[in-house]
């Protein structure tokens, strides 16, 4: 229905009520924007091959795996349809929160780590708390605005990157 509607307005055909017309492709190309985070969310799959790929896996980083795989496909599944404050949307977060404390236990405490990987992980830690206030901040100000999505997007990304040092 959504491309239907952008193929008549972009073939110039006369739409009646021009002002309806506006409207409607100003919200398919917002409604289009939370697409990049459904597709961010993917960077999540990275750690999952690293995981796999290492086969020096204890319980520990398998559960790791599960518990990223369990967040990749919720994460997935907000994001394609992001309703603020929605069942799916409460499920994520505990999910991420869980996981970020987890990961970030792991990696600073319980894996045999050299100290650059620790210090390159305390700054990957740093920037995506900066990531997630600026995420936050924007959503409370306008729910999947272009900015909320942006630094959402690179938080996924810095994410992906940090869950990556545990199963390296």
């Amino acid at each position: 229905m959504h491309i239907h509607l952008i193929t008549v307005l972009d073939r110039g055909r006369r739409i009646r009520n021009y002002r309806l017309a506006i409207k409607i492709k100003i919200y398919i190309i917002h409604s289009m924007d939370h697409c990049y985070l459904s597709v961010s969310t993917r960077f999540l799959f990275f750690p999952i091959l690293v995981f796999i790929y290492k086969n020096k896996n204890n319980i520990y980083e398998t559960s790791l795996a599960f518990l990223l795989s369990i967040n990749m496909i919720l994460s997935f599944l907000f994001w394609t349809n992001p309703i603020e404050k929605s069942f799916i949307h409460f499920l994520d977060g505990v999910y991420a929160k869980l996981s970020f404390l987890l990961f970030m236990v792991y990696i600073l405490f319980a894996k045999e780590i050299d100290y650059k990987t620790i210090i390159m992980s305390i700054i990957i830690l740093c920037l995506i708390m900066i990531l997630f206030f600026y995420s936050d901040k924007y959503s409370k100000i306008k729910w999947c605005c272009r900015e909320h999505i942006f630094y959402h997007s690179i938080f996924h990304f810095f994410i992906s990157a940090g869950c990556s040092i545990a199963f390296n």
